[in-house]
C-alpha cells in the first residue's frame, strides 16, 4: 500500500501511513497533557517551552495549538483536568459530604483522608513532582498557577471543614487542617528526592506525631 510522504500536516500533527488508524482529538490532546507533565514537573513552568512539548509529542508549536490557546492554558488544563479531576482524594471529601448520615460517620474520620491521599499519590511520582515544582514557583502572584493555588487551597478547606468529622473533643479543625497539609507537602518533597523509603512509610511517621496515641487511638 502506497505511504503517504514525510513531514507534517497542517494541523501540527506528523504523516501516517494510510492504513493506521488515526488518533481522536481527545488522544491526542491526553499526550499533550502527558508531556507538558513530565517536562514541567521536570524543568519547572518558565523553563518549559511550547516547542519542547510539540517535540515531544511529534508536533509543531502551531499543531499543538490546535488543541490549546497558549501555555498558561495547557499548564491550567494539566492542573484540573489531569491532577484534580477525578481525584479519588477529592472524591472522598465529596462522598462524605453527601453521606452526613449516622450511618456513615463510624468511617469519617480524618486520617483516612490522609492515608488514601499517600496511596493515590504513590502511584503517581509525576503529577506530585508537577504539582510540587508548580507549588513552589507559584508563590509570586503574577505567575500564572497562582490564582489556581489560592483557589484550590480555599475550596480544599471548605469540603474539608463542612465534613462532620469524628475527632476527640477540642480539636481545632483548623490547626489539624495546616499541620496535616504541611507535612503532606513536606514529605512528598523528601520523597521525590529519595524513593528508598516509602511515601507511605514516610506519613504513617508523620502520622504519629499529628494523630498521637492514645488521644486518636479511636478516631483512626
Amino acid at each position: 500500500m502506497e505511504q503517504e510522504r514525510e513531514g507534517s500536516r497542517r494541523d501540527g500533527a506528523p504523516r501516517k501511513h494510510f492504513g493506521q488508524r488515526k488518533q481522536t482529538h481527545d488522544e491526542r490532546l491526553h499526550q499533550i497533557l502527558g508531556a507538558a507533565t513530565e517536562l514541567i514537573g521536570q524543568y519547572g513552568f518558565y523553563g518549559t517551552s511550547l516547542h519542547q512539548i510539540a517535540d515531544a509529542v511529534g508536533m509543531t508549536n502551531a499543531g499543538v495549538l490546535h488543541y490549546v490557546r497558549n501555555k498558561n492554558e495547557l499548564m491550567t488544563m494539566v492542573l484540573e483536568s489531569s491532577y484534580d479531576e477525578g481525584n479519588p482524594v477529592w472524591m472522598f471529601l465529596r462522598d462524605r459530604l453527601a453521606a452526613q448520615t449516622a450511618a456513615s460517620m463510624s468511617s469519617t474520620h480524618i486520617p483516612v483522608l490522609y492515608r488514601r491521599t499517600v496511596e493515590v499519590n504513590e502511584t503517581r511520582p509525576d503529577m506530585v513532582r508537577l504539582f510540587s515544582v508548580l507549588g513552589a514557583e507559584a508563590l509570586q502572584p503574577d505567575h500564572p498557577a497562582y490564582d489556581y493555588f489560592q483557589r484550590r487551597e480555599k475550596a480544599f478547606w471548605e469540603r474539608f471543614r463542612n465534613i462532620a468529622w469524628k475527632v476527640p473533643p477540642g480539636t481545632d479543625m483548623r490547626n489539624v487542617f495546616t499541620t496535616a497539609n504541611s507535612a503532606m507537602d513536606g514529605i512528598q518533597l523528601r520523597w521525590l528526592r529519595d524513593d528508598s523509603v516509602s511515601l507511605s512509610r514516610l506519613w504513617s511517621r508523620c502520622e504519629d506525631v499529628i494523630f498521637p496515641s492514645p488521644l486518636w487511638d479511636d478516631y483512626r
